[in-house]
């Protein structure tokens, strides 16, 4: 969303500077993750119709067939040899498996295409919050910089720059214990084991 805000906010007003620091290096290497992302169909829906980017998600991306599953074969060492049981034809609602590496390098070449400036391998050094007059301080391959800006919005993920430098952390209390997501059964028993 911050990605696609810059990008519109640029198109719509151009005399508006907007820039991106980011803290990877780009381009990234494909499947540069160990995990990709999984969207769900509601999170689909959003990437398609709110931001627009269904083009994208059908020509670089796989659509998901729903849950699958692969019955042991032969020591299971080539999965096509292996028996397969799920869905035979796409959900009516789509859903994809996203490659985070590719996903990031299109999203920042699409921010540089409509004219905001992106500067990667960035690491923000400290935060002045002042109101219509924040500094940012940065280091990057250029060496050190500091960028004075009305607005600041931090895109910095489960790092929340600004979050703890203000204190806003919260723990929250869900009361599990664990959170799980699967629950392997085995063969002829009724209980699960997590």
């Amino acid at each position: 969303a911050v990605v696609d805000g810059s990008r519109q906010l640029q198109i719509e007003a151009p005399h508006v500077r907007v820039l991106v620091l980011e803290k990877r290096r780009h381009p990234v290497r494909e499947a540069a993750f160990k995990v990709g992302e999984s969207s769900v169909e509601i999170g689909a829906h959003y990437f398609r119709s709110v931001l627009g980017l269904e083009p994208v998600l059908r020509s670089q991306h796989l659509e998901k067939l729903g849950l699958r599953y692969f019955f042991p074969h032969d020591g299971n060492q080539d999965i096509t040899r292996r028996t397969e049981l799920g869905p035979a034809f796409f959900p009516v609602v789509p859903s994809f498996q996203l490659d985070r590496g590719r996903l990031e390098n299109w999203l920042l070449a699409s921010l540089r295409e409509s004219g905001v400036e992106v500067l990667d391998d960035c690491a923000v050094k400290r935060i002045d919050l002042q109101r219509g007059n924040h500094t940012v301080e940065f280091t990057g391959p250029g060496g050190s910089g500091t960028v004075r800006a009305k607005w600041l919005v931090d895109a910095s993920g489960r790092a929340g720059l600004i979050r703890r430098q203000l204190g806003l952390t919260r723990t929250v209390n869900h009361g599990a214990k664990r959170t799980v997501n699967t629950a392997p059964m085995r063969p002829g028993s009724a209980s699960r084991r997590a």
